[in-house]
C-alpha cells in the first residue's frame, strides 16, 4: 500500500516528509526545524561536532584556570570528593610540558619560578620503588583511625628531623633573627622537644636551654640526636608558640618561666580555626608580628589537628619567607573539604620540595612522585624544604639523599 502522502492525486506537487526537529539553542522561544530525511543525520553530525568543540574549550578553561602547573610538573589528581578537579581527572593533564603557571586559589601574589636545584620528576624505577615501599592496597576505603595506610604506618611514631636540625645547628645568623612558629601543641608534650630544638639552634646555647632537663621533668617525648654546634647565634631569637587551649597555654608559660626565656619563647593565644576572612590568615599574623619580609621564617610547625590544610592554602605572601615546614595531613574536618594534592601543588608553586616524613630518618618524596593512593584520606607527617633560598639548599640536598637512600632499603609498609 502507497503512504497517504505519495498518491496520485498530489504526484504533481510531492511534498516532502518532514522532521520535526526541537532547536534548543534558542534562547526564549522554540523554534521547529523542518529537515529532509537527508538532512537530519548531517545535522545531528553537525550538532554532536559543535557540542565536543564547546565540551573541549571548558575543559582548556578548566584546566587552565583550575590547574597549578609548573614546568613539566604532573601530579595524578585522585582526590574525586574534590569539585575543582574532578573534571581535570577525566582528562589526564599527563605529558604536557611548559605550561603557564596559574594559581589554584587565584591568588594575586606572584608566582615564584623554580630554580636549577629543583629536584627532578622521579624516574620510573623510582615511582616503582616507592611503591612497593608504600604499598596503596591499604589506603583505598577502609576506615583510616585504624591506620590501615601505609603512609600513615611509615610516618607514625618519633620525629627527629636531623636533615633540618643538623644544617642550622652549624649555619650563623650574624645579622638576622631566627624564626620559628610552632601553632599548635598535641596532647601532652610531644612537641616540647621541637621547641626547645629551635631555641638551641638559634641561641648556639643547649647549655641555658637543656632540653633534656625540660623532659625529664614535663614528660619524655622523642628521642633526637645530639647537636654539635658551631657558627655565629642570632642576635634575637624567637620561636614562637601559637595555641588556643587555656591548659596547654598554663603549661608552656611554666616552661618557659623556668628557662627564664622571656625573650626568645614567646608564648600566644591564638586559634586559627576560628579567624575568618584574611584578617584571621597565617599572613595577617606574621604581618603584624613579623613585618620585616626581608627576613626568613625558620622553621614553621603546623599540629592542629585536621586544621593544617585551612591554614596553609590560607597563606600567600609569608610562605615565600618559609624555609622549612612541617604539617600533619588528616582525614577529618578541613582535610575533608581539600586533599593532599591541592596542597603539595600550591606549596610547589612557592618552591617546596615535599616529602613523607618517616620514623628513623625514612623519606619519600611527594613532589612530582605522586602516587594515586596519596590522595586518600588518612593520617600522615609531611615536610617540606623551600628550594628558592640558598641558606637552606644543604637542607635539600640532605632530604633528597635521604629520600635515594630510603627507596634503596628493603622496607615496606602497607598491606
Amino acid at each position: 500500500m502507497r503512504s497517504p502522502y505519495y498518491g496520485p492525486a498530489s504526484s504533481s506537487r510531492r511534498r516532502r516528509r518532514r522532521t520535526r526537529l526541537t532547536d534548543l539553542s534558542s534562547s526564549s522561544d522554540e523554534r521547529i526545524l523542518e529537515l529532509t530525511p537527508s538532512s537530519s543525520l548531517a545535522a545531528v553530525f553537525v550538532l554532536l561536532a559543535v557540542g565536543a568543540t564547546l565540551a573541549t574549550v571548558h575543559i582548556m578553561m578548566v584546566n587552565s584556570s583550575e590547574g597549578c602547573f609548573l614546568g613539566e610538573y604532573r601530579a595524578a589528581l585522585s582526590d574525586n570528593d574534590h569539585p575543582q578537579f574532578k573534571l581535570a581527572q577525566k582528562h589526564p593533564t599527563t605529558n604536557v610540558s611548559k605550561r603557564s603557571i596559574v594559581s589554584a586559589q587565584r591568588s594575586t601574589t606572584p608566582i615564584v619560578t623554580t630554580v636549577d636545584n629543583f629536584p627532578s620528576i622521579c624516574t620510573a624505577a623510582q615511582m616503582e620503588s616507592i611503591k612497593k615501599q608504600l604499598k596503596p592496597e591499604g589506603c583505598f576505603g577502609g576506615r583510616p583511625w585504624t591506620q590501615p595506610c601505609s603512609f600513615t604506618q611509615a610516618t607514625i611514631g618519633c620525629q627527629d628531623h636531623f636533615w633540618m636540625t643538623e644544617v642550622y645547628a652549624h649555619q650563623s645568623f650574624p645579622d638576622t633573627p631566627f624564626v620559628a612558629i610552632i601553632i599548635g601543641w598535641p596532647k601532652g608534650l610531644e612537641k616540647t622537644d621541637f621547641f626547645m630544638v629551635d631555641l638551641q639552634l638559634g641561641t648556639k646555647n643547649p647549655t641555658t636551654y637543656d632540653a633534656n632537663k625540660i623532659l625529664a621533668k614535663y614528660g619524655n617525648t622523642c628521642p633526637s640526636r645530639t647537636l654539635q654546634y658551631s657558627g655565629m647565634a642570632a642576635p634575637t631569637t624567637k620561636v614562637y608558640v601559637l595555641e588556643s587551649d587555656p591548659n596547654k597555654i598554663i603549661n608552656l608559660q611554666a616552661i618557659q618561666q623556668e628557662l627564664h626565656a622571656e625573650n626568645h619563647l614567646i608564648i600566644e593565644t591564638k586559634d586559627f580555626t576560628k579567624s575568618k576572612g584574611s584578617s584571621g590568615s597565617l599572613d595577617a599574623w606574621v604581618q603584624d608580628r613579623l613585618p620585616a619580609n626581608e627576613d626568613a621564617i625558620h622553621h614553621l610547625s603546623i599540629n592542629v589537628e585536621g586544621w593544617d590544610f585551612e591554614i596553609l592554602m590560607g597563606a600567600s605572601n609569608m610562605l615565600n619567607r618559609v624555609r622549612y615546614v612541617d604539617f600533619e595531613v588528616q582525614w577529618k574536618l578541613e582535610w575533608n573539604k581539600g586533599s593532599l594534592s591541592i596542597l603539595i601543588r600550591k606549596l610547589k608553586t612557592r618552591g617546596f620540595v615535599c616529602y613523607f616524613s618517616g620514623s628513623n630518618g625514612n623519606l619519600w618524596r611527594i613532589t612530582d612522585c605522586w602516587l594515586n593512593h596519596y590522595g586518600e584520606k588518612h593520617w600522615g607527617r609531611v615536610a617540606c624544604v623551600n628550594a628558592h633560598h640558598p641558606d637552606v639548599n644543604e637542607i635539600l640536598e640532605r632530604m633528597e639523599i635521604g629520600f635515594t637512600d630510603t627507596i634503596s632499603r628493603a622496607i615496606s609498609f602497607g598491606y
